[in-house]
């Protein structure tokens, strides 16, 4: 009981992302009717916790905001294959075409403008990196583009934004299983098996994980 009450919010997302990430392969397993999309979708809820487990706080606004639009590219994507297990058809249209989305997406992006304590922090170099973003997010929105290709590409621009903001923490469990996760998301189509992808790379991202913090800790000692 100690030991729960010591847990920090970014170990409960650990957890949470890891059970995600086990429930997603018992799901495809399984096989029942929709059973690879539940998988899927999943999969996308464990790597936004799994991300949550792994970032440091937010150090500057303009930091916070890239952080934002990460996040929000995830929700569309998690909202499109959402709505793609009816029919992949118009899936991605429907959810860049929902106005409560578009209102989480401004309020996501209004927090860290308007969070105390925090500079500005707008180098160039960040400055690109919200231009870019908010390109990728604004093309996929306006792209009129076929629509199995549109939500693999929303998709794919999804969890490589994450994958951008989990690799530079560069250890530990819950790194490792993020990129297994991520690396399971870009290998598998929305609506494919999961299974088989994601027994072989989420531990073989735990044992990289694992070994990367061991190196650290070893080096740490010498």
């Amino acid at each position: 009981m100690d030991r729960l009450k010591r847990m920090r919010q970014r170990d409960w997302a650990l957890v949470f992302g890891l059970g995600c990430a086990a429930v997603a392969v018992v799901l495809s397993l399984r096989g029942h009717v929709g059973a690879q999309w539940d998988a899927f979708i999943l999969l996308l809820g464990a790597l936004m916790l799994l991300r949550g487990a792994v970032e440091v706080p937010v150090t500057s606004r303009a930091e916070g905001v890239v952080r934002a639009l990460v996040l929000i590219l995830l929700i569309f994507a998690f909202a499109a294959v959402n709505r793609a297990q009816g029919g992949v058809a118009g899936a991605v249209a429907g959810v860049f075409g929902n106005w409560i989305l578009w209102a989480v997406a401004a309020l996501l992006i209004a927090l860290p403008l308007f969070r105390r304590g925090l500079g500005w922090g707008l180098a160039g170099a960040r400055a690109g990196v919200i231009l870019g973003l908010g390109a990728v997010l604004a093309g996929l929105a306006l792209w009129p583009g076929e629509d199995v290709l549109r939500l693999r590409l929303l998709v794919v621009a999804a969890v490589l934004a994450q994958v951008a903001l989990i690799l530079p923490q560069g250890r530990g469990l819950g790194w490792g299983l993020a990129l297994g996760v991520a690396g399971t998301a870009l290998a598998v189509l929305p609506g494919e098996t999961v299974w088989p992808v994601a027994a072989l790379l989420l531990p073989l991202g735990a044992a990289l994980g694992l070994w990367r913090a061991g190196r650290v800790r070893g080096s740490g000692k010498n």
